[in-house]
């Protein structure tokens, strides 16, 4: 699974792309460099 974000703000987003990671889903993405100040990233990166 791909993903392209940009300002990365909705955490339900990342703790589903989380969600299927766990599950053994290849997940990979891109996001902005806003998007770090974000919970989404905190998420994402945990």
């Amino acid at each position: 699974m791909y993903f392209g974000m940009y300002t990365f703000t909705d955490n339900a987003d990342a703790t589903l792309l989380v969600s299927r990671h766990s599950a053994g889903v290849y997940v990979a993405g891109i996001e902005d460099q806003f998007s770090s100040t974000y919970t989404p990233h905190t998420t994402l990166t945990s």
